[in-house]
């Protein structure tokens, strides 16, 4: 049989899409093989590195100009005591056009670069970076309640060597599988959804919120207890019996959409959108750090009122910009303050956390 000549990319009439070239990367690494043919041509390993490189540069492209017109939108305001800063949000532009990525990007931290900044605007997933610099940033707004990414095993030890605290706050990376199981991301299964794990250490009380309404992975306990009983015997105290996880929504599989049920707790929010997520997700570690006693009596009860300043929070996806905004801020300021949220001073237990706001965006509430 004769050998196929391999397409040129100036020659091809159809460029194959990006799944095709990696799955055919993949079988010219497993099998072994010189070049591999498809409907719309034979390659080998040099012209399909070619082919992905045209697509990431299409996607970089596109990428663009969706920030470009995300940064020129109206900003939808929740109400009058939210506010967000013009100056951080035209800095935040020039830091993302004008700044050579590779390297850091912001004065206080040294592993955001330009590329992870850019994933806050538009409709994008947030990088890593973004809520482990969010995650920096709480670490000292409260001294009673800790903040850490789950994998962050050593850090959260060696910090609480240093001060015992009554509450953790984790943010979780997860997957799910084609049978729908919740799975912790690995770098074999790379995470597609960010959830946070709260933990009230006084009483051992676990609280699972993801605001996409699924499950908790099945081994959630098995992976965290024993950071939990580290914390214990950091503190040097008694390692508490473990007192339940409540979820704050419980998926029932038979519901293409969640539905809420009496198990579930009616004040965590609820995203409709695939993308807000860990944006949904800081803002729960920003209340849970910043406005404590809002937290426990508001999120986590099931029959609390919810304040009318607040129920914009209920809607992630309906706020989703003015929430990116926000996280915008935060990172360029190195400071949580959640006053420009319409949260005041008497929902707050910790005077740290309580920092005066901006002035107010002048006109009216719906933009900037």
């Amino acid at each position: 049989m004769p050998k196929k000549k391999v397409t040129g990319t100036s020659s091809l009439e159809k460029m194959p899409s990006l799944s095709s070239c990696e799955e055919m990367q993949d079988i010219l690494k497993k099998g072994k093989y010189g070049a591999v043919s498809s409907n719309v041509g034979t390659f080998n390993k040099k012209s399909l590195g070619t082919i992905c490189k045209i697509h990431e540069l299409r996607d970089i492209s596109m990428r663009v100009k969706e920030e470009e017109s995300w940064l020129r939108k109206e900003i939808l305001i929740p109400n009058e005591k939210c506010s967000i800063s013009k100056e951080d949000m035209a800095r935040y532009e020039d830091l993302i056009f004008n700044s050579p990525d590779g390297h850091a990007v912001l004065d206080n931290n040294n592993f955001i670069l330009s590329s992870d900044l850019a994933t806050i605007a538009g409709r994008r997933w947030l990088h890593y970076s973004i809520l482990a610099g969010i995650t920096k940033i709480l670490q000292s707004t409260n001294k009673q309640t800790m903040v850490f990414m789950l994998k962050d095993l050593r850090q959260v030890v060696h910090q609480f060597l240093i001060r015992s605290v009554k509450c953790i706050t984790f943010f979780v990376h997860v997957t799910k599988t084609r049978a729908g199981e919740v799975q912790f991301a690995t770098p074999q299964e790379p995470g597609c959804h960010w959830t946070l794990l709260y933990i009230d250490l006084t009483t051992n009380k676990w609280f699972y919120c993801d605001t996409a309404g699924w499950s908790p992975p099945k081994d959630v306990k098995k992976v965290v207890s024993p950071i939990v009983e580290m914390t214990y015997e950091a503190a040097n105290e008694g390692i508490r019996p473990f007192h339940g996880l409540v979820q704050g929504h419980v998926e029932d599989k038979s519901q293409v959409c969640h539905v809420c049920s009496s198990k579930c707790l009616p004040n965590i929010p609820l995203q409709t959108c695939g993308n807000v997520c860990g944006v949904a997700v800081v803002f729960l570690a920003v209340i849970a750090s910043c406005a404590p006693k809002l937290w426990r009596e508001v999120f986590l009860v099931n029959n609390a009122r919810f304040p009318d300043d607040l129920k914009w929070i209920m809607h992630p996806t309906s706020y989703s910009d003015f929430s990116r905004s926000k996280v915008i801020c935060w990172l360029l300021e190195d400071r949580v303050e959640v006053a420009s949220l319409g949260i005041v001073h008497c929902q707050f237990e910790c005077k740290e956390a309580f920092l005066i706001a901006r002035a107010p965006v002048t006109g009216a509430p719906k933009g900037f």
